[in-house]
Formats: C-alpha cells, sequence, structure tokens
C-alpha cells in the first residue's frame, strides 16, 4: 500500500496534524483543506486524483459535497467518492487490508456514505485479522497498521501499549510513516503515553538517517 494511503489513515484515524511532521502531497493537501485553504487544497487533491490515488478523489467528494473552495455539488461529490471507493473496494477484494481500514473510515466517519459504525467496525476487523498474520510475519507496513488500530481501538479493543509496541517493530523495520508518528507521540506526550525527549529524539535522528 503506498505511503500516500499510510498517511491518510493517519489523519482521519488519529487526527494527528501534518505540518512539519507529515511532509506528503496528500499530507499538505489535508492540512490546507483543514486550514481553509481550499484553493491550495484543490491544486494538490487534483492531480493526485487523476493519477488515480483513491485518498485524493475522497478529498476532492469532500470538498465538492461542502462547497469547500469549489461550487457545491452533490453529483460531482458522489462522483469522486465513488470512484475512491472503487478502488479501495478492489483492492480489498485483494487481500488488501488497509483497503478495508480506509473503507472503516469512511463509514466511521459518514464521509461519502450515511455513517455506519456497525459496519465500519467490520471493516476494522477484518484489516486487523487480515493484518495480523502478515505483522507476525515481520511486514512492517502490516505492522504500522496493527499498531494504529490498537491505538485507536478500531476493531480491535484499544491498548496503547501494544500499539506503541506494533509501531515501534515497524519503524526498526523501517517503515518511515510510523517513525514519524513515534516522534511526534514522544514529543507531545499523546496518545496516551508519556512525553519522552529521548525516544523522540531516537526516532528524530533515525529519520535523518533516511535521507
Amino acid at each position: 500500500m503506498t505511503r500516500i494511503i499510510r498517511i491518510l489513515l493517519l489523519t482521519l484515524l488519529f487526527g494527528l496534524p501534518f505540518s512539519g511532521v507529515f511532509a506528503d502531497p496528500l499530507g499538505e493537501a489535508e492540512q490546507a483543506l483543514n486550514s481553509g485553504e481550499y484553493q491550495q487544497a484543490l491544486s494538490l487533491f487534483q492531480p493526485l486524483a487523476e493519477q488515480g490515488e483513491p485518498g485524493a478523489m475522497i478529498g476532492l467528494g469532500r470538498m465538492y459535497q461542502g462547497g469547500l473552495g469549489v461550487t457545491a455539488s452533490h453529483d460531482t461529490a458522489i462522483s469522486w467518492y465513488s470512484k475512491g471507493v472503487m478502488i479501495w473496494n478492489e483492492r480489498a477484494k485483494n487481500g488488501d487490508p488497509r483497503a478495508y481500514a480506509s473503507l472503516g473510515v469512511l463509514f466511521n466517519k459518514g464521509i461519502g456514505f450515511e455513517k455506519d459504525t456497525a459496519r465500519a467496525r467490520q471493516y476494522f476487523r477484518t484489516a486487523f485479522d487480515m493484518a495480523q498474520p502478515k505483522a507476525l510475519e515481520g511486514d512492517n507496513d502490516a505492522q504500522h497498521l496493527i499498531g494504529m488500530l490498537y491505538s485507536s481501538g478500531k476493531g480491535v479493543d484499544k491498548d496503547i501499549f501494544a500499539g506503541a509496541d506494533w509501531l515501534t517493530k515497524a519503524g526498526e523495520g523501517g517503515n518511515e510513516t510510523a517513525m514519524k508518528m513515534l516522534l511526534h507521540i514522544f514529543e507531545c506526550g499523546c496518545r496516551g503515553l508519556p512525553k519522552d525527549d529521548a525516544k523522540a529524539e531516537y526516532w528524530r535522528a533515525k529519520l535523518t538517517a533516511l535521507r
């Protein structure tokens, strides 16, 4: 699953800020949208959506649904939502747990659909069940997803320590998004974990070494 989808799941599941932490086109678009910089958001979402990125398609759907920097259009919003969901559905059928988690987010928050928390739980649980064996085998993308689900209590009982443990495994395995999330958590002392300057510096150094 692309790094963009990992970033989208972070902002929708956890509401984490992007500025200074998540340097990514979709992250920048989400930040612009949430800050009311609608033309900037549109200019970033549009090319990504045209390249087939479902997260950007959902972003455009949100903009057209709410008339955010564009003329409100229910039909256009539904069109973009449908395109994004179709791609995620296809990926889910092909066994991608992150696609199930993405669909869970949409139903959980009522984005493009009527809010349906029961259906969202089913998608999250399927994502967890599919990702767990991959995580145990050392797949750092699956470890990252398991960490997010434990940390948010989506599809599984909330366990912030298990979440941090899986995110740490993902980060140590080279998952950049997990590293950035851990840096943010230990810098601010959030997500139920205490502030830890030493751990924050550790993850900052790991990220610097990637560049």
